[in-house]
């Protein structure tokens, strides 16, 4: 299949689509699933972000022998506050649930258009601007509108010096060399907003949004694999342990890249990740074998490690996830991300809802990536609500 066929077949998996009779009419304990993933996955970031730059060593230090097992929440607001990581994937979600609303409407673009679209609003937010600013062209998210969002909490060059333009670039076609993590950390909506969907296709998408800023192909396989376990972990309904999530999801994007240079390499740190969490040395040790999450691949080793140690544990999971020498908010939230798919939100400790930075939004935007994922619930284009948010700019 070639790569104008990919791109045909994965924009006709609208969400009214997909899933209708997998899912039956059994749509609304999703929305806690959903929910729990963005919700952890900001929680993890929230706790990762004060110590993302300095060593296990200086967190110890800090913190204690335990490191750090709490939010260091900020000084003027009493919030934890999260990083890029949670910013740029809110803007993923609205980005896709922009191209589910076009479709809706008939609107004849590809899914990466809205999702690059949705990132250089996220861009503008970080580069001096304000709310109501005159901008270039109408914004396509409506965060836009959410001043918190336009805080610069240390956004990524790379993601920076990609955006900006309105050229997009893919897999196939790079902007750049790069596998740095800041395409991997954003993509989890797009394993929650298509339920019932072939891996392949969400891997595919999701890869494809991490090569709108990450061109290496180790920026991208990550991204894919990570977003189909945070599918399989909201919809597989208990049928399936994170372990075999893990393999589905390796094999579906093995049958898009199994054929790269860059295949092996990749599918080698997952085998070493499996076994490192099956075995009985400790965490330190181990993450320092993965590496510092700061490139995709070691992103989703780190975090992927913790979720398979910690399956039933989203706490300790999460504290895991942080405390190491590496990109602390960004496996923190991947590792949130997934557990929090696998477990919902109502499972997740009190101690990370308290004070999280803009939990209602987060909470609401995960309700409107149920909504439109819901077979049930008919014509986007029929609520007037949805369609002030969402509709065609």
């Amino acid at each position: 299949m070639g790569r104008m066929e990919l791109i045909e077949a994965y924009d006709i998996i609208g969400s009214k689509k997909i899933g209708e009779t997998e899912m039956g009419n059994s749509f609304d304990h999703y929305k806690d699933k959903i929910r729990g993933s963005l919700v952890a996955g900001a929680a993890g970031d929230a706790l990762g972000y004060p110590v993302e730059f300095i060593s296990l060593k200086a967190i110890r230090k800090e913190f204690g022998q335990e490191g750090i097992t709490g939010y260091s929440c900020d000084f003027n607001t009493g919030l934890a506050v999260f990083s890029d990581d949670t910013q740029m994937t809110l803007f993923t979600a609205t980005g896709l649930l922009n191209a589910e609303t076009a479709r809706a409407q008939g609107i004849s673009k590809n899914t990466y258009a809205f999702i690059h679209k949705a990132y250089n609003d996220w861009y503008k937010t970080q580069m001096g601007t304000s709310v109501g600013d005159p901008a270039p062209c109408a914004p396509e998210s409506w965060l836009m509108n959410t001043p918190a969002l336009y805080k610069r909490r240390a956004p990524g060059t790379t993601c920076l010096n990609a955006l900006g333009t309105s050229k997009v670039r893919s897999l196939y076609k790079p902007l750049n060399n790069s596998k740095g993590c800041g395409g991997i950390m954003r993509v989890a909506p797009v394993g929650l907003l298509y339920p019932g969907a072939d891996l392949e296709k969400i891997v595919e998408i999701a890869a494809e949004a991490s090569a709108i800023t990450h061109g290496h192909p180790l920026g991208c396989f990550p991204s894919g694999i990570f977003a189909a376990i945070v599918n399989l972990a909201a919809y597989s309904d208990g049928k399936l342990t994170l372990l075999e999530m893990t393999e589905k999801s390796v094999a579906a994007a093995r049958a898009l890249y199994g054929k790269s240079d860059m295949w092996d390499e990749m599918e080698a740190i997952v085998d070493k990740t499996v076994d490192l969490a099956a075995g009985s040395r400790s965490d330190e040790v181990n993450i320092k074998e993965l590496g510092g999450g700061w490139v995709a691949e070691e992103a989703l080793a780190v975090s992927l490690y913790c979720a398979l140690r910690y399956e039933n544990d989203l706490s300790a999971c999460l504290i895991a996830s942080v405390n190491h020498d590496g990109d602390s908010d960004s496996t923190g939230a991947i590792a949130g991300n997934i557990l929090g798919a696998l477990h919902g939100f109502e499972a997740i400790d009190k101690k990370w809802k308290t004070n999280l930075e803009m939990l209602d939004l987060i909470c609401s935007l995960a309700d409107d990536i149920w909504f439109c994922a819901d077979p049930e619930h008919g014509d986007l284009c029929a609520n007037e609500d949805w369609m002030r948010k969402y509709g065609s700019k």
